[in-house]
């Protein structure tokens, strides 16, 4: 709010996390930034740029539902990592999600994440669903990047603030990113 209101530079309002991570925040109940114009749209993302330099990895957590700045968002990605749960209103959104995507001139590389599943068979069952039918009905290849299982460990570490990741590195949701983490490598490498 502060960056689009011109208080404040993007630079100026990061903050380090754990991890080594650097968090460029929103505002939550802002209902401004929902609704912003397609300057401020625009000026919001070229602020950006100076992050490009800062960062190996930039994401964007644009949350569920499609909106004008969703939209460019993600049209602005390289990569597009819709993150579904296995639930059937979240299914319908990710498909929704795929197909706005599908109708962007120069939309990136898109990629299924499945959340909270209860296990490996589950997730499977549904990103494959989800990549079928965008390939046969929009012809968008959508990759299945991996899952993470349902692990109250996860709940756990945002009561204590905390990334699970950190607090509890073995844990099943942690070993589901940690395989995710080593096949994005892989396909890194080979690229």
């Amino acid at each position: 709010a502060h960056v689009i209101g011109g208080h404040r530079t993007i630079d100026d309002v990061i903050v380090p996390a754990m991890g080594g991570i650097q968090v460029v925040p929103g505002a939550s109940g802002v209902e401004r930034l929902a609704h912003l114009g397609d300057a401020e749209r625009e000026a919001l993302l070229a602020s950006f740029d100076s992050l490009h330099r800062q960062a190996d990895f930039i994401l964007f957590d644009t949350g569920a539902g499609i909106s004008r700045n969703t939209t460019a968002f993600l049209s602005a990605a390289d990569d597009i990592i819709v993150v579904p749960v296995p639930e059937p209103t979240a299914i319908i959104d990710a498909y929704a999600v795929i197909k706005m995507l599908s109708r962007e001139p120069d939309h990136g590389d898109m990629f299924l994440l499945m959340n909270q599943t209860g296990s490996r068979q589950e997730a499977e069952r549904f990103a494959s669903g989800i990549a079928v039918t965008a390939h046969r009905i929009l012809s968008v290849y959508v990759d299945k990047l991996g899952y993470v299982v349902t692990d109250p460990r996860v709940g756990a570490a945002v009561r204590q603030r905390r990334p699970f990741l950190l607090a509890y590195p073995n844990s099943p949701a942690s070993e589901c990113v940690a395989s995710i983490r080593d096949d994005v490598e892989m396909r890194r490498n080979a690229a």
